[in-house]
C-alpha cells in the first residue's frame, strides 16, 4: 500500500467514505465535540428511520471500534492517520459503559439486518466485504468478551 492509500485508510471497517470522513473529523475535534460525535452516531444508528444510510452506519461502527479499542488496538488499523486517531482517543472518555456497550451491540445489530439498510445493500457488494464483515465480527467479539 502506498503512503498516500495508507493516509486514507485501509479496506473493512474504514474503508468506505463516511468511515473515512468521520474518522478524520473526530480526530481534529475537541474533546467536547469528539464526546459529542460518540453520542451521537450511537444514537443515529439506534433511532435510524426508514433507511439506514452509509453516514450513520459507518460513524456508528467506527464509534463502536473506537469504543473496544482498549481491549483491542488493532482494531483501528486500517484508520486514516491512524496514530493521530490513537493520540486524540487517549484524551477522551472512550470508556465501554454499560449503556455504550448495550448501545454498540445494537449498532453492529442494526448494520447486519438487510431490512432497509442501502449501507448493507450496497457495501456488501463490494470487493472488501469480506474483510468488513470479518471487522464487525471481531467488534461483536470483543463486545461480548468485555
Amino acid at each position: 500500500m502506498t503512503e498516500k492509500a495508507a493516509d486514507r485508510g485501509g479496506p473493512g471497517l474504514f474503508g468506505g467514505a463516511a468511515a473515512m470522513a468521520f474518522t478524520e473529523k473526530l480526530v481534529s475535534a475537541d474533546r467536547a465535540t469528539a464526546g459529542s460525535m460518540i453520542t451521537e452516531a450511537l444514537r443515529a444508528v439506534l433511532e435510524a428511520g426508514d433507511d439506514l444510510d452509509a453516514t450513520e452506519a459507518e460513524s456508528a461502527l467506527v464509534t463502536v471500534a473506537v469504543l473496544v479499542s482498549e481491549e483491542d488496538p488493532a482494531v483501528l488499523d486500517g484508520a486514516p492517520d491512524v496514530d493521530a486517531l490513537r493520540r486524540q482517543l487517549a484524551q477522551l472518555d472512550t470508556e465501554l459503559t454499560p449503556a455504550r456497550r448495550t448501545a454498540a451491540r445494537g449498532v453492529l445489530t442494526r448494520a447486519l439486518l438487510p431490512a432497509a439498510n442501502s449501507w448493507l445493500a450496497q457495501r456488501s457488494t463490494e470487493a472488501d466485504w469480506p474483510r468488513t464483515r470479518a471487522d464487525l465480527e471481531r467488534l461483536a467479539e470483543l463486545l461480548a468478551d468485555a
